[in-house]
This record gives C-alpha cells, structure tokens and sequence, in this order.
C-alpha cells in the first residue's frame, strides 16, 4: 500500500493517486485488459489505440497482442 502512494507515473503525467471524500461522489473510469499471452510476454509496457474498439497490448519482450475492447463508457 504505501508503494502505491508514491504516485510513481506522475512524472510521466499519469497520476495513481486521489484524494475522495464520502460526501462527494467520485466517478472512476479505467479499462483493465484481461487476455492470454504467452509465459514470455513479460510485463505490458505500451498499450496502443490500433483502431475503434481494438488496442495493441506490447510486451517487454517485443511480443503484441491485439485485443478488443469497448471504452464507450469511458467518454459518457
């Protein structure tokens, strides 16, 4: 827990951290992608827009995958 309250992406302008109280409502919109790769994928250091509904997942390793995803309620 206190790992992830480093907000260790902020310098790459991507914040992991929040501030929320019970009394404001808080909307937390994130895609998480759950597809098989190989043992020798590694870990997922792009993951790219290839096309509406379709990201390219990269691997440490060089390896891709092309998943579908559907991030509509993303942008509601």
């Amino acid at each position: 827990m206190e790992a992830s309250r480093q907000d260790l992406l902020k310098a790459e302008g991507i914040s992991t951290t929040g501030e929320f109280k019970a009394r404001r409502h808080t909307d937390i919109r994130s895609v998480h992608v759950v597809h098989p790769v190989a043992a020798t994928f590694g870990m997922v250091t792009e993951v790219l827009r290839v096309k509406e509904g379709l990201v390219r997942v990269v691997g440490a390793a060089g390896a891709t995958a092309e998943v579908p995803v559907d991030w509509g309620f993303l942008y509601a």
